[in-house]
């Protein structure tokens, strides 16, 4: 986990937006991997730390996947506060887009974190216009809100 960057540590508008979508995936990833260790622990039956399994008690095995899922969640809890400031940043610069279609486009894609093809349906449009005509301009109007 690391500080997200700030507007100005970025090549453009795009980078700085895009970092809402990475974090989202990193925190699903953590997610996933806590689902996978807290499945592995109830798989293992009676946890007396006396048997052995493949050379490792079964106590221990319970004990590493509790180990990994505390660790994976304290990581997404960071995770899901960085997410949440950015967000908040993010949504403060959205709100000053003054078209509407734009604001909506943004709000879409990055506050609700739709991919571009859902984005389109909801707007009703099609992707190849919302993709190549409206992002491209709702990105020039965010980078004038951020570089005033």
């Amino acid at each position: 986990m690391g500080e997200y960057k700030r507007y100005e540590q970025c090549a453009n508008a795009a980078e700085y937006l895009n970092q809402v979508l990475y974090i989202d995936n990193r925190i699903n990833a953590k997610l996933s991997k806590i689902a996978y260790y807290r499945n592995l622990a109830t798989k293992t039956s009676g946890v007396s730390g006396t048997g052995k399994t493949g050379g490792a008690s079964r106590h221990s095995r319970v004990e590493y996947c509790v180990m990994k899922i505390v660790e994976l969640e304290n990581a997404a809890n960071g995770d899901i506060d960085e997410l949440v400031r950015l967000k908040g940043e993010i949504e403060a610069i959205i709100r000053k887009v003054e078209r509407p279609i734009y604001r909506q486009l943004l709000e879409l894609r990055y506050i609700a974190g739709l991919k571009w093809e859902r984005v389109a349906l909801d707007m009703n449009k099609s992707y190849v216009h919302v993709v190549h005509n409206l992002y491209p301009q709702a990105l020039k109007i965010i980078e004038k809100i951020l570089n005033t």
